[in-house]
């Protein structure tokens, strides 16, 4: 054999080295093969520093576990969190001499210190007697094998137990991180977000926010965040059906429409919007009454929308209001044919069938006399100066006497018995008859209507026998003067 302290070869039997007596039986190594040995000279360590030695009756430390190193397990059976991982049993019949844990010094010329229980005189078997020739056995080993488990297993624990505090921080931190990532993420397309499609995006992320927070529960500030992206995805949903309103607008689907934006209440614009569904609807309505018939109807809702301007009512509205005219036409109601043709303006033919719905102007003369007031004093209708025609009441209190038409530039005259009668004065520029005479002034005819007022002060003109009188109308000053009549009481 090899001695492992010198290197000098000694005798398989030997039980000390020849060269520097180390015992070799104790220092004897399991037979191991020879193929697998390395040289000599790579099998001396070096020098070591007796300071640095753990005592001889002392097991060595246990190195660091490193976890990364650890055998992979099974993902189905965790070990429990809190448990330590478990160990393999030590058998101590493998554990090397202690006296071989640590081996001496190789420099043969500083050889380690001897233990006088160990090592015998020079030149007996070392291990077999003492220095007094006695033999000595090697003192027995402590066993603390389990004492060692338990140690390594409460420092797992330790590490273990605090290394999952650790990581489910670390995992909850990360969590909420995402969190926030998707709340940011929903916000910037939220600002972005122009259509129906990217407020549903914005929508989603915020969704995915919201749970993201909940699943936080308490951890920092997730209540207060999930709240927040609840409210953001209500408020993309609102966005969401403002817009789909919209389209159901210009879809013209307007009831559809308008049941959305009464919904949505004054966000945004959409009670302008629900003013302009009511509108359309009304508008719709108007049409549909035109095509019905119902002229007065259509005419109706048509000159609401026009006064507001609602597009296209105006047209609409002329359109209705020559329908009406020609069906009064139709029927002999030519006054209000009139005036609804002569409303309508320019619109179509309007002026030329109103001119249609007019009476020529009666020849100048008496249109009516009661017979009852025949007399001989002559009164002179003179309307020389006049340049628009007039039609004349002459009444007996309240009662109508006799009836006179002046075309401009002519006279006539009529006959009545001595008394006071009042005088009553129209003009215009179209006739209707004797009972709608020039038309109402409120239909927007240019009519007049006055009852004089004589120089005596008084509403009546006297007439005496033996005299004749004369009247001149349309003249500028003369001593009557006129008060304005209503149409109705003419």
């Amino acid at each position: 054999m090899v001695c492992p302290v010198c290197g000098a070869n000694a005798p398989d039997n030997a039980m000390s080295c020849p060269q520097c007596g180390a015992g070799l039986q104790l220092l004897a190594t399991p037979p191991t093969d020879p193929s697998m040995a390395p040289p000599v000279n790579q099998m001396v360590p070096p020098p070591m520093d007796p300071s640095l030695a753990p005592p001889m009756n002392q097991p060595l430390a246990m190195p660091p576990i490193d976890p990364s190193m650890a055998p992979p397990t099974d993902p189905s059976m965790p070990p429990p969190m809190n448990q330590p991982l478990a160990m393999p049993p030590i058998d101590p019949s493998m554990a090397p001499p202690m006296n071989q844990m640590m081996p001496p010094p190789m420099d043969p010329a500083l050889p380690p210190p001897m233990d006088p229980t160990m090592y015998g005189p020079p030149g007996q078997p070392q291990g077999t007697v003492g220095w007094s020739g006695a033999p000595v056995a090697a003192p027995p080993k402590k066993k603390r094998t389990g004492l060692l488990v338990t140690i390594i297993a409460l420092a797992a624990l330790l590490v273990l137990g605090g290394g999952g505090f650790g990581i489910y921080e670390l995992v909850q931190n990360n969590h909420y991180d995402h969190a926030v990532s998707l709340y940011n993420q929903a916000t910037t397309a939220m600002g972005q977000a122009q259509t129906i499609d990217d407020w549903t995006a914005a929508q989603d992320l915020f969704v995915q926010a919201r749970d993201a927070f909940k699943a936080l529960g308490t951890f920092k500030d997730s209540a207060s965040r999930q709240t927040q992206a609840a409210a953001q995805v209500d408020t993309c949903q609102t966005n969401i059906d403002y817009l789909k309103a919209v389209a159901l607008f210009d879809a013209a689907d307007y009831q559809g429409a308008l049941d959305a934006f009464t919904a949505l209440g004054s966000f945004k614009d959409s009670e302008d919007y629900a003013q302009k569904c009511r509108d359309n609807l009304d508008f719709q309505a108007a049409q549909a009454a035109y095509d019905s018939g119902d002229f007065d109807t259509a005419e109706t809702g048509f000159q609401r929308l026009n006064d507001e301007g609602f597009p296209g009512a105006d047209e609409w509205l002329s359109k209705t209001l020559y329908a009406q005219a020609d069906k009064l036409a139709t029927s002999g109601d030519y006054y209000h044919a009139y005036v609804l043709f002569n409303n309508l303006g320019s619109y179509s033919d309007a002026a030329a069938r109103a001119s249609q719905c007019t009476t020529p102007f009666p020849a100048t003369g008496e249109l009516y006399h009661d017979p009852g007031y025949s007399g001989s004093i002559r009164w002179i209708w003179d309307a020389s100066s006049a340049t628009s025609p007039r039609f004349v009441k002459i009444r007996v209190d309240d009662t109508v006497v006799v009836t006179i038409f002046l075309n401009p530039g002519e006279q006539t005259q009529i006959t009545l018995p001595a008394g006071n009668y009042g005088v009553s004065i129209a003009t215009g520029d179209v006739w209707f008859g004797d009972t709608i005479m020039f038309g109402d002034p409120k239909d927007g005819l240019t009519a007049n209507y006055k009852t004089l007022t004589f120089e005596s002060g008084l509403p009546y003109e006297t007439l005496e026998s033996g005299y004749y009188y004369t009247m001149q109308v349309g003249i500028t000053g003369g001593n009557t003067s006129g008060d304005t009549t209503d149409y109705g009481d003419f």
